[in-house]
């Protein structure tokens, strides 16, 4: 009873209430402890500023309004104002954007950040392998803290599942403080399993920043023995712009050590003259921030929507979005890679291509490797770079980190990058579905049921 009530109060739309609420009422034994697990909309226990006004971090965001009220933007465009009212911070200049293409730029840049850090490390994963490259990183931070550098490790739980006790034991006898995002060990939040910090970031003395698609592992540098060559996109940020990358590392680290670390750095330094806005979005939110962030830009385009996910199972809300822009006329290209790394996002993303390919929109198939970077351009003013999956799980269920530009540089580079890319795409016909095989179209049926989870 209590459950389905939890439903009924807090369920987004009439039809997944309705059949949350039915396999409850038929099959409690079952159901309980499935919607215990993957039922919730909601991350409790979370302390974030923007959703509690702790006074530790209420504090913190004061600050960081001051050191970078100097290079807050005037923005004209109303769709990139939504973008700031829904975050609630604003788009900043006096930086600049380095754009790592694939995991050879990503590493070298990484470990070159690494090696010049003066005071401190934040490092922040979604997975952190225990492998070639995974040792590289480790080897690269118990070298800085003993020259006396403060190194702080922020890893998902689920996504590090396999980071083994005697790398952390490394880090920790090193000095290193050392937390997974997600340790089911209270009431309060032990059945949050389907809830994932999905956040790739590392920051470098409050002043150099790297965040994007890319997390550690063999597999990033084209090592994986069935899907590599690997695509990827990361980028690497200094200036004020990076201060507000830190403020989500601060409120991701809070959530789980109830502290805030005295010795970061909250002053900005001008680099260069590069707008960005960062966006940390996640089932913390008092809103859909993420999906209400992504219709808005949808919603801003004229000429073209260009967009790279690895993954495609977009809430209804996406879909409309993207539907109604080809209705206005603009080009909406989704570039999906044509191998997996999971069978169930692969089938179940045809079916919705199957149902969107007829409306207008083109989907292309990257053949070279496995696709997984994380892009969006907007006609040719506003491009966005991240973690954020076109799919629920991203919108809805996970931690995750977007970088907003309206820099022409960046932009212009994007492009061609995006146009690089879909040299080596073949675009999807209308009838590719409709000429697959009957038990093919079943098992993609079938695995659309479990989209809201995906």
């Amino acid at each position: 009873m209590f459950c389905s009530v939890d439903v009924i109060l807090k369920g987004r739309n009439p039809q997944g209430t309705i059949a949350w609420v039915l396999l409850l009422i038929l099959f409690p034994l079952i159901t309980i402890p499935v919607y215990l697990c993957f039922g919730g909309r909601k991350y409790r226990g979370y302390k974030q500023a923007r959703v509690n006004n702790s006074d530790e971090l209420s504090f913190l965001k004061t600050i960081l309004k001051e050191s970078t009220f100097d290079y807050e933007l005037e923005t004209e465009n109303n769709y990139l104002k939504t973008l700031e009212r829904l975050v609630k911070l604003k788009f900043i200049s006096g930086n600049s954007i380095t754009l790592l293409i694939n995991g050879e730029d990503k590493f070298e840049e990484l470990y070159k950040s690494v090696a010049n850090a003066k005071k401190y490390i934040l490092v922040q994963y979604y997975t952190i392998r225990h492998d070639e490259a995974g040792h590289n990183l480790l080897d690269a931070l118990l070298c800085k803290i003993k020259e006396g550098v403060k190194v702080i490790v922020l890893y998902d739980s689920i996504g590090s599942y396999n980071l083994s006790n005697k790398y952390i034991k490394k880090l920790k006898d090193s000095g290193a403080e050392v937390q997974p995002f997600g340790k089911y060990r209270f009431f309060t939040n032990k059945f949050q399993v389907n809830f994932r910090n999905h956040r790739k970031l590392v920051i470098i003395d409050g002043n150099a920043a790297l965040c994007g698609g890319l997390n550690i592992g063999n597999e990033y540098l084209g090592k994986h023995e069935v899907l590599s060559p690997w695509r990827d996109t990361h980028i690497k940020i200094t200036g004020p712009g990076v201060l507000q990358l830190q403020l989500a590392f601060v409120e991701d680290w809070y959530s789980v050590k109830k502290e805030v670390p005295e010795f970061l750095s909250w002053e900005s330094n001008l680099s260069g003259k590069q707008s960005l806005l960062v966006s940390p979005t996640g089932p913390a939110d008092q809103s859909d921030i993420c999906i209400q962030s992504f219709t808005t830009i949808c919603n801003m385009a004229k000429k073209r929507i260009w967009i790279t996910s690895p993954y495609f199972v977009p809430p209804a809300e996406i879909s409309a979005a993207l539907i109604n822009a080809v209705l206005r006329g603009v080009e909406v290209k989704i570039i999906l890679p044509e191998n997996s790394d999971t069978y169930l996002a692969k089938y179940t993303s045809e079916t919705f291509i199957d149902d969107l390919n007829r409306s207008g929109i083109e989907f292309w198939k990257y053949k070279e490797g496995f696709m997984h970077q994380k892009v969006v351009l907007i006609d040719s003013e506003l491009t966005v770079i991240g973690s954020t999956n076109i799919d629920n799980r991203s919108f809805l269920l996970n931690f995750e980190l977007s970088v907003f530009s309206t820099d022409k540089k960046l932009i212009r580079q994007t492009e061609r990058m995006l146009e690089n890319d879909l040299e080596r795409c073949e675009k999807v016909p209308d009838s590719d579905f409709i000429n697959q095989n009957i038990f093919h179209k079943i098992t993609s049926r079938f695995c659309r049921l479990f989209a809201p989870l995906q």
